[in-house]
């Protein structure tokens, strides 16, 4: 990814047209921060969870890094792949290189999801369930036919 963002001779800090970004996930941009983090000696971690700032209303599965701010004595989470543009268009008005801990979810119980993790029955979001469908996910609702 860096090879890519650097091939054409600028610097990771300037600014690029749309059409020369590198189209990436949040994970990406996670990973992105991470590296230099621990290079410097900075503890940080990848943080699987859900998002209450990406889309109004739901929580969204979401990738953040999570670093030691030690001046502070505290972890704290930073949403690399939210830049003004992002935060102005979700009408985000904390900062996000400090997310404030009821705007992000984290996974439970040691259980670190993986990126998009689906299950290939579940049904869409606007999906009507059928008997034979009811019946597998909830046998004890199910209607004899």
């Amino acid at each position: 990814m860096l090879d890519e963002l650097t091939g054409d001779g600028h610097g990771l800090a300037e600014a690029r047209p749309p059409d020369q970004r590198l189209a990436c996930r949040c994970r990406n941009f996670t990973l992105l921060l991470l590296g230099p983090l621990r290079a410097k000696g900075i503890p940080a971690r990848a943080r699987y969870g859900f998002a209450a700032y990406v889309n109004a209303g739901h929580y969204e599965d979401h990738i953040v890094c999570e670093y030691w701010n030690a001046s502070e004595e505290r972890w704290q989470l930073v949403d690399a792949q939210l830049d003004e543009v992002w935060c102005q268009r979700l009408g985000i008005g904390f900062d996000v290189l400090d997310v404030p801990r009821d705007q992000f979810l984290a996974a439970l119980n040691k259980t670190e999801m993986l990126s998009w993790d689906v299950w290939g029955a579940q049904p869409g979001p606007d999906q009507q369930l059928d008997a034979d469908r009811l019946a597998f996910f909830d046998p004890a609702r199910a209607v004899d036919p």
